[in-house]
């Protein structure tokens, strides 16, 4: 087993025991933190009625069931739906609530959630919550639903201070930027080490270039459609993440955010040519095409990838269940593929896009669907944009000096051994004389 393959390995490890922890009978979870707020105003976050949850991401309505009760459900625009009824309430000091998630509208309710919050004042501005969260696992829950119980109560802190900053609070935890900037160092640092460790120095300061080139892609396209947080985050041995500040409002704009990662990674991988240019070392001309090679898998047409991704856009307009149905077989070829190739990589990114596949109802009914201009124009840029990427790629293997074709076919060298890339050349395709 090589080094790639136990990396993938180990990940896989964790998942597992993640999935096994998620998935006990009875969990608890509990924590505390400190916001620079007055009391009241953290409060009314936490308390929230009909009428009062417009703040809060994604969501589309929330209603009473029954106010006698103070029995609400609260539906989300991707067809979630939460069950929420107060049991006790202390204004300003004490909640307890019952919580209840379906994934899809036509979904049974899930797991059981306890939820208690107590709250205090610290002074005239800051306020100290604690809270905690029971969960009973019910045969209705969702695994994808389960997934997420341990970050529930730091993602909902997150978007309060998120409200709480643009209402001129000033929530407590933010990092400064000095801690932020070397954060980020550390991830690059992290990154090009794993990536040196796995493939060589050169190689992986050509991968950690072309990687963030690509993510910036996202980034690029996302603020340019309103995303005004847009942000990327490395993710050692795995490669990137970006994310947005809201969901897609069409699917318009996510197939251009998806399609602009791999156009922005092309460019970097065209840019590493330069070397080659100017020393005329080989070496160079075949790590461009390489970087080509791996940036272009981004376009194959499996879920979570940007082809995936742009694939499912396309979907769309046929319906609910034919993007739902033709998801599934996407990961199934992905899985499949993954198995027949021993592609560890491969196999654990299947795995996120199962998760994501299995926990969704459907597409985001909020977004709107492409028109059948725009559909076309998607695909069509999907083609070019492989094209482009299979076209720079045979053409960077070849180059030897201006126009030439390479003698000697390139190499990879790391200390332990060499990874040899055999050229490119007409006679490579003919066979022996009798």
């Amino acid at each position: 087993m090589g080094a790639t393959e136990l990396v993938f390995a180990a990940l896989a490890s964790v998942i597992a025991l993640y999935v096994l922890l998620v998935n006990r009978k009875r969990q608890r979870y509990v924590g505390s933190t400190t916001f620079d707020a007055p009391l009241d105003k953290v409060w009314r976050l936490h308390d929230i009625r009909p009428g009062q949850a417009d703040w809060v991401p994604m969501v589309q309505s929330c209603v009473w069931v029954s106010e006698a009760d103070q029995d609400m459900l609260v539906a989300y625009s991707n067809g979630a739906e939460l069950r929420s009824r107060v049991l006790k309430a202390e204004p300003g000091a004490y909640l307890m609530s019952e919580v209840r998630i379906r994934p899809a509208h036509s979904a049974p309710f899930g797991d059981r959630i306890l939820q208690e919050v107590w709250l205090s004042a610290l002074g005239s501005d800051r306020t100290q919550v604690r809270s905690e969260l029971r969960v009973e696992r019910a045969p209705g829950g969702n695994l994808a639903t389960r997934l997420s119980y341990p970050w529930m109560l730091w993602f909902g802190w997150r978007l309060m201070r998120r409200r709480l900053e643009q209402e001129g609070g000033a929530p407590r935890g933010v990092r400064p930027r000095a801690v932020g900037a070397l954060w980020q160092v550390a991830l690059v640092a992290a990154t090009l080490a794993s990536f040196g460790w796995l493939m060589g120095f050169w190689v992986g300061v050509g991968l950690l270039f072309t990687l963030v080139a690509h993510e910036y892609g996202h980034v690029w396209a996302m603020r340019r459609h309103g995303h005004e947080t847009a942000r990327f985050y490395l993710v050692p041995f795995f490669g990137g993440v970006a994310i947005g500040s809201r969901m897609f409002r069409s699917e318009a704009e996510a197939a251009e955010i998806f399609l602009m990662g791999p156009v922005f990674g092309l460019a970097a991988s065209a840019v590493v040519l330069t070397p080659y240019a100017l020393m005329g070392d080989p070496f160079w001309a075949s790590l461009a095409g390489f970087l080509a090679i791996v940036n272009g898998l981004n376009l194959a047409p499996i879920p979570p990838l940007d082809g995936g991704r742009v694939v499912q856009s396309l979907l769309r307009p046929f319906g609910d269940k034919v993007w739902y149905a033709a998801s599934g077989l996407l990961l199934l070829a992905g899985a499949a593929l993954a198995a027949w190739y021993r592609l560890a990589g491969l196999l654990f990114v299947v795995a996120l896009g199962v998760w994501a596949w299995w926990g969704a109802a459907g597409p985001n009914r909020a977004t709107r669907p492409l028109a059948l201009g725009g559909g076309v124009a998607v695909f069509v840029a999907y083609l070019v944009l492989i094209g482009l990427h299979v076209v720079f790629a045979l053409w960077a293997f070849q180059l030897d000096g201006p126009g030439g074709a390479l003698e000697d076919g390139p190499s990879f060298a790391t200390e332990s051994d060499t990874v040899w890339i055999p050229p490119v050349v007409p006679n490579s395709f003919r066979g022996q004389d009798a």
